[in-house]
């Protein structure tokens, strides 16, 4: 959940928080020693885009989520508390309980 907050106030605020703990690259990751990548170590600014956050759990759960700012293709968005539609966010056990509710 960190990860998510991270990146949507990157994409309102237009600066990328830097990593806490970072100290020394990983001399395995051949990107980071040859300046392909970077840790951000620093607050920089970002201009939106594409974002993504990876997890890969102990027990072998993995978790991908790729992240589109918005405002970079539709300019900033209005909040409209009339709008009659609402997001429905949804996982397995809710849908089977939704379902047996509603039979």
């Amino acid at each position: 959940m960190p990860s998510i907050t991270k990146v949507l106030l990157a994409m309102e605020e237009r600066v990328i928080a830097p990593n806490l703990h970072f100290n020394t690259p990983n001399p395995n990751i051949v990107g980071l020693q040859d300046g392909r990548m970077a840790v951000v170590t620093e607050p920089t600014p970002w201009d939106g885009g594409f974002a993504s956050i990876n997890s890969f759990g102990m027990g072998g759960s993995n978790a991908h989520s790729v992240f589109r700012d918005i405002n970079v293709l539709t300019g900033p968005m209005t909040w409209q508390p009339e709008s009659p539609t609402q997001p429905l966010v949804s996982h397995a056990s809710l849908s089977t309980r939704l379902a047996r509710s509603t039979a």
